[in-house]
């Protein structure tokens, strides 16, 4: 996607337009360059916008005692031999409630969906579970 000339607000770094996955955005000036790149995508304007990392989304899960996920097989997300990595994240199918490292392990799963596309549903699901408060 279309990444627009950003500079980093902390350390003044600029950067040229670039033509890249849209996670790149993020690390060539933060979250301002992210909804530039939106922004010229859909030239819609975005005045509200917030930033939740892995941790506080753990938080989140936490603070309501914990999100309920369903997954339809079992899952085991750990380093393959032409795959490093994995979150460790090791659950039987059916229902369960993460919360605390379980939560950060469902976010970081990577292998064990199959693809990334796959792996943003999961995260996606995980959010929509969190109860309003």
């Amino acid at each position: 996607m279309d990444i627009p000339a950003c500079t980093d607000p902390k350390t003044g770094e600029k950067y040229p337009a670039t033509n890249a996955i849209i996670n790149e955005s993020l690390g060539r000036g933060g979250a301002g360059c992210t909804l530039a790149t939106w922004e010229k995508l859909t030239g819609v304007y975005i005045d509200h916008w917030m930033t939740i990392d892995f941790a506080g989304v753990v938080s989140m899960a936490d603070a309501v005692g914990g999100v309920e996920v369903c997954v339809n097989q079992n899952v085991w997300d750990r380093p393959l031999p032409a795959v490093p990595g994995g979150s460790g994240l090791k659950m039987t199918a059916g229902r369960h409630k993460v919360e605390g490292e379980q939560a950060l392990q469902w976010l970081r799963t990577r292998h064990a969906w199959g693809s990334d596309l796959l792996r943003a549903r999961g995260a996606q699901n995980m959010s929509n579970s969190i109860p309003d408060a």
